[in-house]
């Protein structure tokens, strides 16, 4: 079955409810770097993966306060046929 939310939440690949994740985290120096593999038979061919890193914040940043409403975020969501 094909998962609406995807691969991940920000680059849209497409994937199955049958998808296996592996996520690695590890602290190198001060950055915080995560490995995240994907395998999924219906959409790869072979399992694929890539790191990312975070960067600890500069001194007296504070974050931002977010109002999320979940019915304006399900505004852009449109659903598609299959083509499968």
């Amino acid at each position: 079955m094909f998962d609406v939310a995807g691969f991940d939440d920000y680059n849209g690949i497409p994937s199955s409810s049958q998808k296996i994740v592996r996520e690695r985290y590890w602290m190198d120096g001060e950055d915080l770097k995560v490995t995240l593999e994907v395998e999924d038979a219906m959409f790869l061919l072979e399992p694929t993966s890539y790191t990312t890193r975070w960067l600890p914040a500069s001194e007296g940043y504070k974050l931002q306060a977010y109002n999320c409403d979940a019915e304006s975020s399900r505004a852009s969501v449109r659903f598609f046929p299959s083509k499968y």
